[in-house]
């Protein structure tokens, strides 16, 4: 069940979906956040992870659940075992953290960064 939220993000209302993104993210979730000063935008690179395996890497400055639940109709979603979350006082660290995570850790599902895509 999807309803659209006030920002136009499809909201997702399906509690086995809701249940299944908050016990992902909290099986590997690092709760720690860095000291902002007024010119930082807390940003989280996520990864989630099948069994022993890398599905993906992503960035996000909302709220990470949110972010996180629109990755459900992927078709390896139903892969997903575990959520691991590094924060970062802005977003231009977290994006260089995310380039070099997908470039070095080769998720199955990114494309964006990937050698592959440059190819």
């Amino acid at each position: 069940m999807r309803q659209q939220s006030e920002n136009g993000i499809p909201k997702i209302t399906d509690p086995a979906i809701i249940a299944k993104v908050v016990a992902l993210v909290r099986g590997g979730c690092n709760d720690e956040a860095p000291e902002l000063d007024d010119e930082s935008e807390l940003t989280t690179v996520y990864r989630i992870y099948g069994a022993n395996i890398l599905l993906y890497v992503g960035i996000t400055s909302r709220q990470i659940l949110e972010r996180i639940q629109e990755h459900h109709d992927q078709p390896w979603w139903i892969h997903a075992q575990r959520i691991t979350l590094v924060h970062y006082p802005s977003r231009r660290a977290a994006l260089e953290a995310e380039a070099f995570a997908i470039q070095v850790e080769k998720p199955l599902y990114n494309v964006l960064h990937s050698a592959d895509a440059a190819e």
